[in-house]
């Protein structure tokens, strides 16, 4: 029995030891953070936070908006929609709703809240005997903020 009570006193003061060292680490923590709690805070300076105001849109160089844009359609669907803030364009076939946001904005002076686009197929006619196609054709419609306007039909 005297052998046994040997190792158990060696186990003990082992982990006695380590004990020690973790409290020791622990009143150390404990004391960084009651300083970090007390030290003053240093005082940035932060910017009021501003209003958001209108800005206006400058038109941009619109070389490339007209080769997006062909013209606008001026219809009674059309002008009926001109109550909602939309407005449509025939654009050209390739062009993405991107484009004709960028476009719209450069020669017009507003952003488009939305773009929608609808490809047209090209139809069988007729004049007479003679028979043809019509060309295939893509519609842009534009929608805008409640405030802004375009003025399409100026000078008629």
């Amino acid at each position: 029995m005297a052998l046994k009570d040997l190792f158990k006193k060696s186990a003990t003061k082992e982990t006695e030891e380590p004990k020690k060292a973790k409290e020791a680490k622990e009143v150390k923590e404990v004391k960084s953070v009651a300083k970090e709690k007390t030290a003053p805070k240093k005082k940035t300076s932060v910017a009021p936070k501003s209003t958001a105001t209108k800005v206006k849109v400058n038109k941009e160089d619109t070389k490339d908006a007209y080769k997006v844009l062909k013209y606008p359609l001026l219809t009674e669907k059309v002008s009926g929609m001109g109550d909602q803030n939309k407005y449509v364009f025939a654009v050209d076939r390739k062009t993405t709703k991107n484009e004709i946001k960028k476009a719209i904005k450069s020669v017009y002076g507003v952003i488009p809240v939305k773009v929608n686009i609808i490809n047209l197929k090209s139809r069988n006619v007729r004049w007479g005997r003679i028979e043809g196609k019509t060309n295939a054709w893509k519609k842009a419609i534009v929608s805008l903020d409640k405030n802004e306007k375009i003025e399409i039909i100026e000078g008629v």
